[in-house]
């Protein structure tokens, strides 16, 4: 590029054309970078951890696990559920404060007889805060919470279960 109308001759050609070449390579590494992570905050200020290491479950990408929804053969949806793990404790590793998208949720939990929530009792009623059912018009009151709707699945057709006993490899053996 030319500065200006002058032309340039020797070093000063040179450094303009050594300052084009940083200016390139600093304009691609923002490139790069631009769409690698995606972090939320919430309306404290502070992000939420994502997947491995946060004490949520989460799924093979690191997305956060916010519910937990069982159907039965037929595809219908069982509510409520309890679910505990292989040592018998209760699935309580959710993380049911954001959903994938980082929106925030209000999460419902049943309670016992004796009205303490059950954390096991699946699926939980949930919410996203703040969303907008329609366009909002001036003087029109605040959004509300739309209820989060279970997902549509597809229920493979199972064939009969065998009663001889079968000893499966380990994961990765």
């Amino acid at each position: 590029m030319r500065l200006g109308q002058r032309r340039l001759v020797g070093l000063g050609r040179l450094a303009v054309i050594g300052a084009n070449v940083v200016l390139l390579v600093y304009g691609i590494s923002l490139l790069d970078s631009a769409g690698s992570e995606v972090r939320y905050v919430d309306y404290g200020g502070s992000a939420p951890q994502w997947g491995a290491g946060s004490g949520c479950l989460s799924d093979v990408n690191g997305q956060r696990i916010t519910n937990l929804y069982a159907y039965d053969t037929e595809g219908r949806l069982l509510d409520p559920v309890l679910l505990y793990d292989q040592n018998g404790q209760p699935i309580d590793n959710l993380c049911p404060q954001f959903d994938e998208r980082g929106r925030r949720l209000s999460t419902e939990y049943r309670q016992d007889v004796n009205s303490a929530p059950v954390i096991n009792a699946f699926p939980r009623r949930q919410s996203v805060i703040g969303e907008l059912r329609e366009p909002t018009m001036p003087g029109a009151p605040p959004p509300v919470s739309v209820p989060v709707r279970p997902p549509a699945v597809v229920v493979p057709r199972l064939g009969p279960t065998t009663s001889a006993p079968t000893t499966a490899a380990p994961p990765g053996g």
